[in-house]
């Protein structure tokens, strides 16, 4: 076989020529481009860890400033605190003074009030004296004036008090009642006692008082009245304890609860003063202890749930809780009774 030398140097130059041509044309740019994306690439990432390392900065001095603002939280929480403390301090000892201060005027007004209603009590007891010394006179018959009125004074002065047979001062008075209405009792100047804005607002939220005035139309229509003819009348059977007396009820506990009381015992026949009492309790927080005639108690349970249901707690008398309710057991008189 001959080899055709020339053939084959021709293919050789050939064959170089052309890997000449795709390192200049394609290889390089390829190259080229790939040596650029990796610089760019090198470069990112040299911004990155920069951005990194910044960022880490900032970090670091964020947590810096937050410890800071802790230690200024801190230092403010304790001083506002302590500031708070000796405020409240202050306040206590300025509300405790401004309560000595009360109490005392408080005081003063009592005795002032008390001094006035003896006063006026003993006014009071003069003018019956007069009048029962009046009284005997002129029932004076057959008898002696000094037996006679010896009998009527000893008659009226039984009616008083019972241990000193001397008229009840306002202090003995005052264990039954507030000393706002023993004042308001001897009160003979004015016409007229203003009833106090919180009293009134218990009267026209919880009794409904004073009660609207209501007309009746089907009545006029029924009737046939003429249009001038109009006829009114207001409601008073809706009274929640079934009875007009929680209008003075009411008042009794606002005073006594004023005066510092807390709380009643009192006595009821069919149960109406006691549900009145209940319930006036129970608007101002007050004990009530109800004693019922024995009777009552047991021929109106219901009158005896109202009460509790108000909130007071309700006894037959005679009860065998005192003295006397055990001694009329014992002798069997049962039935019980007021007064």
């Amino acid at each position: 076989m001959l080899i055709d030398w020339f053939t084959v140097c021709a293919q050789v130059i050939n064959f170089l020529v052309l890997v000449w041509l795709m390192k200049r044309f394609l290889y390089k740019p390829i190259l080229s481009a790939i040596e650029a994306r990796e610089k760019k690439i090198a470069a990112e990432i040299a911004s990155a860890h920069t951005q990194k390392a910044e960022a880490q900065t900032e970090h670091e001095e964020f947590e810096h400033k937050n410890q800071e603002f802790d230690l200024k939280r801190k230092a403010l929480m304790t001083k506002a605190t302590h500031d708070a403390k000796i405020e409240r301090e202050r306040l206590l000892g300025e509300a405790r003074k401004a309560a000595d201060d009360l109490a005392t005027k408080r005081q003063a007004m009592l005795q002032s009030n008390a001094a006035h209603i003896n006063k006026e009590l003993t006014r009071r007891t003069s003018q019956q004296v007069f009048a029962i010394s009046r009284k005997a006179l002129s029932e004076l018959a057959s008898t002696s004036l000094e037996q006679r009125m010896s009998e009527v004074f000893s008659k009226r002065l039984h009616e008083m008090d019972p241990k000193t047979k001397e008229p009840a001062t306002p202090q003995q008075m005052s264990v039954l009642f507030p000393m706002e209405l023993l004042k308001q009792e001897v009160n003979f100047e004015d016409r007229y006692i203003p009833i106090p804005a919180e009293l009134r607002e218990v009267y026209l939220e919880k009794l409904d008082r004073p009660r609207p005035l209501m007309r009746a139309t089907n009545l006029e229509k029924h009737l046939n009245l003429p249009s001038n003819v109009k006829i009114f009348y207001k409601r008073e059977d809706l009274s929640v304890c079934g009875s007009h007396k929680p209008n003075t009820a009411v008042a009794q506990a606002y005073y006594a609860k004023k005066e510092g009381v807390t709380g009643f015992a009192t006595e009821t026949g069919a149960g109406q003063w006691g549900s009145s009492l209940a319930y006036a309790g129970s608007l101002f927080d007050l004990d009530v202890e109800v004693f019922m005639v024995r009777c009552s108690y047991e021929q109106k349970p219901y009158r005896k749930i109202m009460m509790n249901l108000f909130g007071a707690s309700v006894l037959p008398s005679p009860s065998d809780t005192t003295n006397v309710g055990r001694q009329f057991l014992a002798e069997g008189k049962s039935t019980g009774s007021l007064g």
